[in-house]
């Protein structure tokens, strides 16, 4: 029988996600700054209750983690908590039956998401290189994460009526859900352009997807220093700019225009995409024909137009109440005649 180690756990465990795997790693690498895990988990089972005391031992862990981040930024509750279910993984290995949830973790704070501009994002996307650009610009038009759409290969892109379509496999989802959006019109010269270059990847980027979205974060982060845009959340130490604030742009875009669940359905909300996955392509191309004014950071034209139609709009509400107020006007008139005539 083998020795109960964590080179033995991690092989009994190979088949989980590499992401899963590294927290749990991760995890394990943390605690064992704080303390000697092994020997305290030869040391504990030697006890009455160990359970109890591996308990407490976490506690203090966490604790020690609260007053001395392994980073520059604060964790949050959430973090912590992952980090301790990883370590209790390995614990139950070793037999501890340990609940999490009696565990004190710090209150955890929200601070509201900055909105970011169109202003802003013409500042970013004007010091980015072309081919950033248009990453940006398919982030922005269609809310999708950003590995959906660096995960994009050109196979899964195709040319519909007046636009180029995508859809996302359910492999880069978050939910394991594939979905069909459309880049609006501002995006057609870049996709032209990309479509015609040799290559199976819609965007070049690492053969590691998860290394490639890193790149790009790093990437991003330098447009935004040097232009100015690195403020932080005061909690987190999180920058108030960063790749999902285009995701956030849209579906606030969304939310003004339709309906919550229609909203959510088009950034790829899991639990709504049934409400849109039930339409024909026609349908949801609709959809996001409609959107589009909405969406553009550029083009400035179907805005302007729009804005147009609503001052027509408003101006022959405006003389339809003149006319229905002049009407009752003079129908007072005729009661107010008719009456003197019966006195």
């Amino acid at each position: 029988m083998k020795e109960k180690n964590f080179e033995n756990y991690l092989e009994k465990n190979n088949n989980l996600s590499k992401s899963t795997l590294t927290l749990r790693i991760y995890g394990y690498q943390l605690i064992n700054k704080f303390v000697n895990l092994e020997s305290k988990i030869i040391e504990f089972k030697k006890l009455d209750d160990p359970d109890e005391e591996m308990e407490e031992l976490l506690q203090e862990w966490i604790n020690h983690i609260v007053k001395n981040p392994p980073t520059k930024k604060n964790l949050t509750s959430v973090v912590l908590k992952q980090y301790a279910n990883a370590v209790n993984t390995y614990l139950r290995y070793h037999r501890f039956r340990i609940d999490i949830r009696t565990l004190k973790f710090p209150k955890q704070l929200y601070e509201e998401k900055y909105p970011i501009t169109i202003e802003e994002i013409q500042s970013i996307l004007n010091v980015a290189k072309w081919i950033k650009q248009a990453y940006y610009l398919c982030l922005i038009s269609t809310g999708a994460r950003p590995r959906e759409i660096l995960g994009l290969k050109k196979d899964d892109v195709e040319w519909v009526g007046d636009k180029y379509k995508a859809l996302i496999p359910a492999k880069l989802t978050k939910k394991g859900l594939s979905r069909t959006v459309f880049f609006s019109k501002e995006c057609n010269p870049s996709l032209n352009q990309i479509m015609k270059e040799d290559r199976i990847d819609l965007f070049p980027h690492n053969k590691d997807l998860h290394k490639a979205i890193s790149n790009e974060g790093n990437v991003f982060r330098e447009y935004c220093d040097r232009i100015g845009f690195n403020q932080k959340h005061e909690t987190t130490g999180n920058y108030k700019i960063n790749l999902y604030s285009f995701r956030r742009f849209f579906f606030t875009k969304v939310l003004d225009h339709f309906k919550d669940d229609i909203a959510h359905a088009l950034t790829g909300h899991g639990a709504y995409l049934q409400v849109y996955q039930s339409r024909t392509e026609q349908q949801k191309k609709e959809l996001w024909d409609e959107l589009e004014p909405e969406i553009l950071i550029f083009d400035q034209s179907k805005k302007e137009q729009k804005i147009r139609d609503l001052e027509v709009a408003v101006k022959h509400n405006k003389q339809l109440e003149e006319r229905v107020e002049e009407q009752g006007k003079q129908i007072k008139e005729l009661f107010d005649y008719a009456f003197k005539k019966i006195e």
